[in-house]
């Protein structure tokens, strides 16, 4: 993307990188993120070698990418984590109407094809990752910690306008092989 999430992690973080596989995307990031680096994805194979990272994150990207190419974006994701690395992802909920509606009334979203939190957990454990975990968020849009504590308290219900799956890359020890 354009660097969003970046320019919030990249003074919290040793190393960033980022990948798209829009060429303007990436120009766009670069300017506003300095301290990331992002490369171009070719939509078939990350530019990292395995198990480069100890974090792999995607945020609203998959309801942009064709349902026929989501796994193998996971796969790879999964593949440039280090074992008991771990890989997350935000998404549109589709359960909550109001995400519906403004993904309906998007322009970049015009294309989208949200996602249901089950399913991609389904293609996390698919792609090898294990202790899956999951939880729906953005139920209540005041920032107040009363209001922080009780989104805490509901993100197993799956009425949050976003949702985020992680899982981490197992770990094979030497007498496992």
């Amino acid at each position: 993307g354009t660097g969003s999430m970046s320019g919030l992690l990249a003074p919290h973080v040793r190393r960033l990188y980022g990948t798209d596989v829009a060429l303007a995307g990436l120009l766009e990031a670069r300017r506003r993120v300095p301290l990331a680096r992002f490369l171009r994805y070719d939509g078939r194979r990350l530019p990292f070698r395995e198990g480069s990272f100890d974090f792999a994150f995607a945020a609203c990207v998959l309801h942009h990418v064709a349902v026929d190419a989501r796994p193998g974006l996971l796969v790879e994701m999964a593949r440039v984590v280090r074992p008991g690395g771990v890989v997350a992802v935000f998404e549109h909920n589709p359960w909550n109407p109001v995400t519906r509606w403004v993904v309906a009334r998007c322009p970049l979203d015009r294309d989208a094809v949200l996602l249901r939190c089950a399913t991609l957990r389904r293609l996390l454990a698919q792609c090898g990752l294990e202790r899956i975990e999951h939880s729906y968020l953005l139920f209540f849009p005041w920032q107040r910690l009363l209001w922080q504590k009780a989104e805490a308290a509901v993100g197993w219900l799956p009425l949050g306008a976003q949702y985020w799956v992680a899982g981490s890359r197992p770990i094979t020890l030497p007498f496992q092989r």
